[in-house]
């Protein structure tokens, strides 16, 4: 949700989000994928979803499904929240 195009999706620049489509195909070609994530809790993740459903329709650009994973063990998820608190002080 923090690229470039998602970001153009949520400010509904459908021209902007259209420039950054043809400049990372330039780039990359056939290996120019969306990626779609699953939160819940988000609204916008689903907005962002939709929008690049239809985009991955009108430009063929294939779409890859994702998750954040940050541990494997529910148990971690204290050592998490203690990492996060750390990054916030220093910042």
């Amino acid at each position: 949700m923090n690229g470039e195009i998602p970001k153009a999706i949520l400010a509904n620049e459908t021209h902007r989000v259209r420039e950054l489509i043809k400049k990372y195909q330039s780039y990359f070609g056939k290996d120019f994928y969306f990626e779609i994530q699953h939160h819940a809790t988000v609204p916008e993740q689903e907005i962002v979803n939709r929008g690049l459903f239809k985009l991955s329709e009108e430009f063929g650009i294939p779409l890859v499904a994702t998750q954040d994973s940050h541990y494997l063990d529910p148990g971690d998820n204290e050592a998490q929240d203690i990492w996060f608190a750390c990054r916030r002080e220093n910042r």
